[in-house]
């Protein structure tokens, strides 16, 4: 008898650098990939771009079913941080409203969602105020998304922002523990709490892949032309060897300065949440494997911090080529597990 295995939704992320499509068979009690594919994009033009190469390159006949989740960030998604007094409660979405036109400018209109992200007790504010994480993109990014899937024979069915299929596919402990993720991708970055399953504190930072290349570059000063960022990282590792000393040297002040507003994230989030604990900070997007960095970030954070391994945690077997990537398909890994209970 045939037996077919359960498959998630077809995983597309729309990320800065790169799109990556990704299908998991099974479930949560045994996951295994099914396909995983990457392109090189970048620009506005990035969700055309996507769709030509992977249907110029890639046999999508290998894919089970139509469904979609989609995936976006970076410059396409604005965070802002709303707080509410009580007494203005009753125009919390004519606030959401102002807010999220300030924050985006897209002539087609614009999509905001917000999340509660807990009340303020320290002394100095008015008891009961109440702060909310409110998301906002445009109409033309979500167009371009969906477009671009529906040109590949897809559906879909849903758009998430990265933070959220992030923390997804890292929530790997059935304990509901408080932890957080660092992404350095390379034009943005961002720190996100998780407490009690749920996301409950998320702030774009100042350090980003791009800026830790560039201290590489600086530091590595050789004949060799500057890295580019659609190639491998095993470059920069190549050119880095032999010069740990160096590079943590050099490293030492932004991850000084990320520590630093990881610290006031925390201070923030504690007095919140009746002064819960970080256990792990993870790193994720492309300046969480340069050189170094784990190490640099680890030190200045005096919290244990390390590159994320979802795939490995969850017991996902790997295909070669995205083995010392894991920490690039993190946002994929959380869209393709949408829906699924753990």
């Amino acid at each position: 008898m045939l037996i077919h295995t359960r498959t998630t939704p077809v995983a597309i992320h729309f990320g800065t650098l790169e799109t990556r499509i990704l299908q998991l068979d099974g479930g949560p009690s045994g996951w295994t990939v099914r396909e995983a594919k990457s392109v090189p994009t970048s620009g506005e033009s990035r969700h055309d771009d996507a769709a030509q190469l992977i249907l110029r390159n890639f046999n999508l006949q290998s894919l089970r079913g139509k469904d979609a989740c989609l995936g976006t960030g970076g410059n396409s998604v604005s965070l802002s941080v709303v707080p509410v007094d009580p007494n203005r409660r009753s125009r919390l979405q004519q606030t959401f409203r102002d807010t999220a036109a300030r924050a985006v400018n897209d002539p087609e209109g614009i999509v905001y969602r917000y999340l509660p992200l807990g009340s303020s007790k320290t002394s100095g504010e008015s008891a009961g105020k109440e702060e909310f994480l409110l998301l906002t993109a445009g109409a033309k990014e979500i167009k371009r998304c969906r477009v671009s899937a529906e040109s590949l024979g897809l559906r879909p069915v849903g758009l998430e922002m990265d933070a959220f299929a992030i923390a997804r596919a890292l929530d790997t402990s059935s304990q509901e523990a408080t932890w957080a993720f660092l992404h350095l991708g390379w034009e943005h970055s961002m720190f996100g709490v998780i407490h009690e399953k749920e996301i409950r504190f998320l702030k774009p930072m100042q350090l980003s892949g791009g800026k830790i290349v560039n201290v590489l570059e600086s530091t590595l000063s050789d004949e060799n032309s500057a890295w580019d960022p659609h190639a491998s990282v095993s470059i920069l590792e190549n050119r880095a060897a032999g010069h740990a000393v160096e590079i943590l040297h050099a490293l030492r002040r932004e991850a000084d300065a990320a520590a630093q507003e990881v610290r006031a994230c925390l201070r923030h989030f504690a007095t919140r949440h009746g002064g819960a604990r970080l256990g792990e900070v993870l790193l994720t997007g492309l300046g969480a494997g340069l050189p170094e960095v784990e190490g640099a970030l680890g030190s200045a954070l005096g919290i244990p911090t390390s590159v994320a391994k979802p795939f490995q945690k969850l017991g996902i077997p790997l295909p070669e080529e995205i083995h010392q990537q894991e920490h690039l398909w993190c946002a994929a890994l959380g869209l393709a597990m949408r829906g699924y209970e753990k």
